[in-house]
């Protein structure tokens, strides 16, 4: 037996629309000899998955040392599975999507185990303080289809209001007690 060498043929996924595939390959020689036929199947997923992003607490302004949790559903009809889940975080200003090409380097989710939802416990403690970031999520199936982000907006705060400067004045006649205090909040909304 004498290996001729190597066959390839490029099928670009482009040129096939979602669904399943079959490819039959063989073999003639020279001699009008013909191989048996080699059948490979396959699938084609052409579908982004979609998700929905939520904050559990649902507050805007969040102590970057709490758990903050955030949980979202999951759909998948392309027929290759889910990847994962991913997410990062972006300063404010920020757009309305974000750039889904390094999703790579992402931080991962935890997805459930029908592949239904996702939820993540995030570690916000690098972030800095006092400022707006736009957390963002995207799902990716095993096809590589990665779906559209959505968001979630949040401040950090991580300094109490502090009240200073408590005075009363109180008439015993009137029965009318005023109090007065410096209220300061670093962060305010």
């Amino acid at each position: 037996e004498i290996r001729i060498g190597d066959w390839s043929s490029d099928v670009c996924s482009s040129d096939l629309s979602k669904g399943d595939w079959t490819f039959d390959v063989s073999a003639k020689d020279i001699a009008e000899q013909t191989s048996d036929k080699v059948t490979l199947s396959t699938a084609v997923d052409t579908v982004k998955p979609v998700i929905t992003a939520a904050n559990d607490a649902g507050k805007k302004y969040i102590d970057r040392t709490a758990t903050n949790k955030y949980s979202g559903n999951l759909t998948e009809t392309g027929g290759s599975g889910i990847k994962g889940v991913y997410w990062k975080a972006v300063k404010l200003p920020a757009g309305e999507t974000a750039d889904t090409s390094d999703i790579a380097s992402w931080s991962e989710c935890s997805v459930n185990a029908g592949f239904t939802g996702w939820n993540l416990t995030a570690d916000l403690s690098g972030l800095e303080e006092g400022e707006g970031y736009r957390i963002f999520f995207a799902a990716q199936d095993n096809a590589g289809n990665i779906s559209e982000t959505k968001y979630v907006d949040q401040y950090l705060d991580n300094t109490a209001p502090k009240v200073e400067n408590l005075t009363s004045s109180y008439g015993v006649e009137t029965k009318k007690q005023t109090l007065k205090a410096t209220i300061t909040e670093k962060y305010l909304s």
